[in-house]
């Protein structure tokens, strides 16, 4: 995966974006001013690896909150993951990122890395922002 880099304003750090080869979905990385933090790009790759588990597993999460046919809001949309995007961010969480055609906010899904879990990962919460 190639990164490029752009500085949040938010947070006044420096991200670092990629695409996970052969999709839409955007890889989103905390790094410093020359390259994204190695340990971040590492569970980068590792959730790719299991994006479509993930995927599944944030879908499943959200269903249980969100009653999607009472909304009429149709299918899960993944958008992109996140690793490291504030330094107050654990070292060993991904959020996935994830819309509905109708709605104007993202919802996300915060993943714990548990390798004693049979898929390696679990949700811990889950947010809906306003863009």
């Amino acid at each position: 995966m190639e990164f490029r880099r752009a500085r949040s304003f938010m947070t006044n750090q420096e991200l670092w974006f990629a695409n996970v080869p052969g999709s839409e979905v955007e890889i989103a990385v905390g790094g410093g001013p020359d390259a994204p933090d190695p340990a971040r790009v590492a569970q980068a790759a590792w959730a790719v690896e299991r994006l479509d588990a993930l995927f599944e597993r944030a879908k499943s999460y959200l269903d249980h909150f969100v009653d999607r046919e009472r909304l009429d809001a149709g299918e899960w949309e993944l958008s992109s993951i996140a690793l490291g995007l504030c330094d107050c961010d654990r070292p060993d969480e991904i959020d996935v990122m994830l819309g509905l055609y109708w709605d104007e906010a993202q919802w996300t899904v915060r993943f714990r890395i548990a390798p004693l879990d049979v898929t390696g990962f679990f949700a811990v919460e889950f947010r809906r922002r306003f863009f």
